[in-house]
């Protein structure tokens, strides 16, 4: 039996309050900076947040922001380094690039990539929905479980470093996707 199946198995049999907890935490700050450093404001649970501000990056790459405190950093021209709650847009470059965060390390795969990201280096737990290309995940620290996953459109990955487990799944509601394309396109208003 794989680790992913033995976890899957194992969270099938926890009850839900105890479920609950366990995703919890993956929220829980973590490192250095203090928690009050990353956004005040859960935009994660509205339906249509709009960005406060954007960034165009290398690579043909363009991240939106919905907080002062979230980062991409331009390490070379094939990587860059996220910290923060965002969503990248990146058309088809000159070359493959790389995305780290503290707990994810991800490689694009197919373009143009349309992505979510969730990946504050203050939190134990971090994810990344994918609503269009498509990339290769693996965790970004020493883990016996050193699974590699591939995203396509429509998946999730999760990744809480406490626990050292990481797992993928199908996106139950693709609206957001929808919803961004539409609003990218100027048809939200």
């Amino acid at each position: 039996m794989t680790y992913a199946r033995y976890i899957t198995a194992a969270l099938q049999a926890i009850p839900v309050s105890v479920a609950f907890i366990l995703v919890a935490g993956c929220q829980q700050p973590t490192g250095d900076r203090q928690a009050g450093q990353a956004s005040q404001h859960d935009v994660r649970q509205e339906e249509r947040p709009v960005p406060i501000r954007d960034e165009r990056l290398a690579a043909g790459a363009r991240a939106f922001f919905w907080d002062s405190v979230s980062t991409v950093t331009v390490v070379a021209d094939t990587l860059m380094r996220i910290d923060g709650f965002l969503m990248l847009e990146i058309d088809r470059p000159h070359q493959s690039v790389n995305l780290r965060s503290s707990l994810m390390r991800m490689r694009i795969l197919e373009y143009p990539l349309l992505a979510r990201i969730d990946a504050h280096d203050v939190h134990a737990g971090q994810s990344i929905e994918v609503f269009s290309g498509a990339l290769s995940v693996r965790k970004a620290y020493e883990s016996p479980w050193d699974d590699i996953d591939t995203l396509r459109a429509g998946d999730l990955y999760m990744i809480n470093k406490d626990i050292d487990l990481s797992e993928k799944e199908r996106l139950d509601d693709t609206t957001f996707g929808t919803w961004w394309a539409d609003h990218r396109a100027g048809r939200d208003r």
